[in-house]
C-alpha cells in the first residue's frame, strides 16, 4: 500500500497546493475522484465515485472561516478506499461524510498555525526584510499541502486494512441502512444547493426538471442538456435586450443633444 499511498498523497498535494495558491476549486470530489482513479489505474471508477460524492457535497460551501466539511480529504480518501477495497458507491459515500468532518477539525488546527504566521509576515514587511518574508511565505505554501499529503498517506497505508475490517464486519441490516442513506444524501446535497439558489422566478424550471426525470424517464445528462440550452437562450436574450436598451439610450441622448444645439444656435 506504500506506492498507492504515495500516489494518492501526491493527488491531495497537487489539489491543495493549487487551491491554496490560485483558488481553482480543484478540491471538489468530481476533480479529486477523477485524479485518484487515474493514479490508481481505475479512471472510470474514479469518475463515477467522484460524481456520486460530489452530489453529497453540492451544498457544502466554505464561507469565510466556516468550514463545515473538508471535502478534498473526504473525497480523496473515500474514493481511494472504495477503489482499493473494490467497494461500491454506497460505501464510498458512507465513508466520505465522516472523513470530511474529521478533516474539518484537522483543517481548523492548520489554520490556527497559519494565522499565527500573519504577525511574523507583517513584522518582516515593517522591517523591510524581503528575504525572510519570501522564505516564510514560500514555506507556508509548501507546508499546507504537505500536511494534507502526510495525513492521506498515513490514512492509506495504515488505515486501508482497518477500513476493510470495519466494512466486512458491518451486518447486512446496517449495510442496507447505509445503502439507503447513501441514496438520500445526494438528494440532501441538491436540497442544500437549492436552498441557496431558490428564487420564485426559477421555480418553474425546478418543477420542469423534476417532471422530465419522473415522467419522461430522462437521465441526469438529458435534463442537464435541456437546462444548458435554456440557460444559453436566457443569456443570449438578456444580452440582446441590454444591447437594444443601450442603443435606445444612445439615440435619446443624441436627439437631446441635437435639440440643445438647435436652441443654442
Amino acid at each position: 500500500m506504500v506506492v498507492e499511498g504515495l500516489l494518492v498523497a501526491l493527488v491531495i498535494f497537487i489539489v491543495k497546493f493549487f487551491d491554496w495558491v490560485f483558488c481553482l476549486q480543484l478540491n471538489r470530489p468530481m476533480v479529486t475522484g477523477t485524479l485518484v482513479g487515474i493514479v490508481l489505474g481505475h479512471p472510470a471508477e474514479g469518475i463515477t465515485l467522484g460524481a456520486a460524492i460530489e452530489l453529497v457535497f453540492l451544498g457544502a460551501i466554505t464561507i469565510g472561516g466556516s468550514v463545515p466539511q473538508e471535502i478534498a480529504i473526504g473525497g480523496v480518501l473515500a474514493t481511494a478506499y472504495a477503489i482499493l477495497l473494490k467497494q461500491n458507491v454506497q460505501v464510498a459515500i458512507a465513508l466520505a461524510v465522516p472523513i470530511s468532518i474529521l478533516g474539518a477539525f484537522f483543517y481548523n488546527i492548520l489554520k490556527l498555525f497559519f494565522t499565527a504566521l500573519v504577525e511574523k509576515l507583517d513584522r518582516h514587511l515593517d522591517n523591510k526584510d524581503e528575504k525572510n518574508f519570501n522564505r516564510l511565505f514560500l514555506s507556508q505554501l509548501l507546508i499546507f499541502p504537505s500536511a494534507f499529503a502526510i495525513v492521506v498517506f498515513i490514512g492509506i497505508v495504515a488505515g486501508t486494512n482497518t477500513i476493510e475490517t470495519i466494512v466486512n464486519a458491518i451486518p447486512p441490516v446496517v449495510m442496507n441502512g447505509l445503502t439507503t442513506a447513501a441514496g438520500i444524501l445526494p438528494a440532501l446535497g441538491f436540497g442544500l444547493l437549492l436552498k441557496m439558489l431558490w428564487q420564485k422566478n426559477i421555480a418553474l424550471f425546478f418543477f420542469a426538471g423534476f417532471a422530465m426525470a419522473a415522467y419522461l424517464n430522462l437521465s441526469n445528462m438529458g435534463v442537464a442538456i435541456f437546462a444548458a440550452c435554456i440557460s444559453v437562450y436566457i443569456c443570449i436574450s438578456d444580452y440582446t435586450d441590454k444591447k437594444k436598451i443601450a442603443v435606445n439610450d444612445n439615440s435619446k441622448i443624441s436627439q437631446t443633444s441635437e435639440m440643445e444645439d438647435f436652441f443654442n444656435e
